[in-house]
């Protein structure tokens, strides 16, 4: 029986007089009526305030962290860098610099020129793209100006037909390249593996020598002889602390190689060191007063060695573990940290603080493994060349 019943029944038995019913009731059937839309609004307010704590805690729970799998890296969000883009585009060597990210690409094939493309940091598309010399090694950027170091090719009549060397001023070549126009301002004959700008100079390895270039006249003075360098093929190099430092591969025995410390003041080659390089051609990079040069360890093909610019003695060993014996590709540093590549396709990070790497590496590629064989970092980003791309991450 109903509330409103119930009323009713109870006021029919103490009102005898009809005319009361018919006076009184109407005040009393409003009460009713009034208590009852009181009741049913207040369980409306009531439901609606269930109804919004739970939208309010829904999105709450929806936005919570999920923790990561127990096979997956667990550093805090802020430590990891996040992937911003991935760019179209093949590189063998990449600079940032001059207001853009430049990419340098190899032919392929003899003969044939490689390209040099101009990429808008702001928006992560190409704005150029010029021909370069033949067999193209590295891009620099310094000065107000793009740098593009034309490798050696075969030259003499053992060569094969189509491994000879092109056309003049294709190779053995330091192109100057005005960033804004992409035109070639000039040619210095200067052949070699690697290219840096520095302290107002240009620095050059060539024929197991080191060069300078003097960038007003685009002079080049030979600082090392031809042949001085220990070592044989590629030649990485890094300027800083006073010295020139050169990786360079061993000119017999496969994953082995030297470093080569040049005192560029005295103009003298003061030290050599062995390192092992894996079976990829040692990188070398300058940072947080020391050099970092990459080398094999005896748990992993790819690791790090610290020299102290001032002692020129190894300080720290830094060990990355990968399961490939292949080794690092190429390091630089940035942002506090130094950042390397892995023939397997990783990216590594690592605080020079500490001399350990903080979080796991990140796997460059859509499909790994992926070389990567190029980090640069400038525009506030990491970039990356691997798998046809350049991959760009926030550090």
């Amino acid at each position: 029986m109903s509330l409103e019943t119930k009323i009713r029944e109870a006021f029919e038995r103490h009102a005898n007089d009809a005319q009361a019913r018919s006076d009184v009731w109407p005040g009393v059937e409003r009460r009713i009526r009034r208590s009852h839309r009181i009741r049913v609004a207040g369980s409306g307010l009531a439901a609606a305030a269930v109804i919004a704590a739970i939208a309010v805690a829904v999105p709450r729970l929806t936005t919570q962290r999920t923790l990561p799998p127990i096979d997956q890296p667990t550093s805090a969000p802020t430590d990891v860098p996040v992937l911003a883009a991935k760019i179209p585009v093949n590189a063998i060597s990449l600079a940032a610099g001059e207001g853009s990210l430049w990419a340098l690409q190899s032919a392929g094939e003899p003969d044939f020129p490689g390209t040099l493309k101009r990429i808008d940091p702001s928006t992560n598309r190409t704005i150029g793209t010029m021909h370069v010399g033949i067999n193209p090694m590295v891009v620099a950027t310094g000065e107000g100006s793009v740098w593009v170091l034309n490798g050696d090719v075969c030259r003499g009549p053992e060569c094969p037909a189509d491994q000879r060397e092109p056309e003049a001023g294709q190779a053995l070549t330091l192109w100057r390249i005005d960033p804004r126009s992409m035109k070639v301002t000039d040619t210095i004959p200067l052949g070699g593996s690697d290219f840096v700008v520095d302290s107002g100079f240009g620095w050059a390895t060539a024929y197991g020598g080191l060069s300078r270039v003097d960038l007003d006249p685009n002079v080049v003075e030979p600082v090392q002889p031809w042949g001085s360098i220990a070592g044989g093929g590629g030649a990485r190099l890094a300027i800083g602390g006073g010295f020139a430092w050169v990786a360079t591969e061993h000119a017999e025995l496969e994953g082995n190689g030297y470093l080569n410390i040049v005192d560029l003041a005295r103009r003298e080659l003061s030290e050599v060191r062995d390192i092992s390089s894996a079976s990829t051609v040692p990188d070398v990079t300058f940072g947080f007063g020391s050099a970092w040069v990459t080398t094999g360890t005896e748990s992993s093909a790819s690791g790090l060695a610290r020299y102290d610019a001032t002692s020129r003695q190894i300080v720290a060993t830094i060990t990355l573990p990968d399961a490939a014996p292949v080794g690092l590709t190429s390091v630089t540093t940035g942002y506090g940290y130094v950042w390397a590549t892995s023939a397997r396709g990783y990216l590594w990070k690592v605080d020079p603080n500490t001399n350990t790497a903080p979080i796991d590496p990140i796997l460059i590629g859509d499909a790994p493994p992926a070389y990567a064989n190029a980090v640069v970092t400038g525009f506030g980003s990491v970039w990356v060349s691997g798998e046809g791309q350049i991959w760009r991450f926030q550090p």
